[in-house]
């Protein structure tokens, strides 16, 4: 698998411009080497969500072009064990859609056995996997509090496609019970 390492931008206005319109929030986004801009957005309301990617001043995919119904397009995949670096902690979380036979997963990865942090992009078609696009470390850090936003809207929205991460052994399609509830490991068990 080919991985590109990405600059990562961190204020929000640089990556505001186009690829976030008005009345919504950036939740995440980086920009590659090549100066492709990379961002989630939510709707002010938490009515949509939305991917776009492109250089500045012009989108060249917007995931999915019409707003309606669009949380059911994403899928959540969350995995999470704790015990910190001597369990080999893990706290994988992973936004992911496919678009005309690709599947696009947006990530952000932490590792406490060597307190790694990896974020950026997976795009495959079918079993063919494309290039990785990451950022570094550093950005993860501002990042990370997005997860559990992402996470708790889409609690929200689509409660009954948040799922383990489904390359887990342990995996499974999880409805909570309570759509108010914060997501956690114990819907798991």
């Amino acid at each position: 698998m080919k991985t590109i390492i990405v600059s990562v931008i961190l204020t929000t206005a640089v990556l505001a411009g186009d690829h976030v319109k008005k009345g919504e929030k950036l939740l995440y986004g980086f920009t590659t080497e090549k100066g492709k801009i990379i961002t989630i957005a939510v709707d002010s309301h938490a009515r949509y969500l939305v991917y776009r990617y492109g250089k500045e001043g012009k989108i060249e995919l917007e995931y999915p072009k019409h707003h309606k119904n669009a949380f059911k397009r994403f899928t959540f995949s969350h995995y999470f064990r704790g015990g910190g670096a001597q369990n080999e902690g893990l706290d994988l979380n992973t936004l992911f859609f496919t678009n005309r036979g690709y599947t696009y997963r947006i990530f952000d990865n932490y590792s406490a056995a060597d307190d790694h942090r990896e974020i950026g992009i997976r795009i495959t078609k079918k079993e063919r996997r494309s290039p990785q696009y990451s950022g570094g470390s550093e950005a993860s850090k501002v990042h990370s509090p997005v997860w559990r936003i992402i996470r708790s809207t889409l609690l929200l929205k689509v409660r009954n496609r948040i799922c383990h991460d489904y390359d887990h052994p342990f995996s499974s399609r999880l409805r909570s019970p309570d759509p108010f509830s914060s997501f956690s490991l114990e819907h798991c068990l």
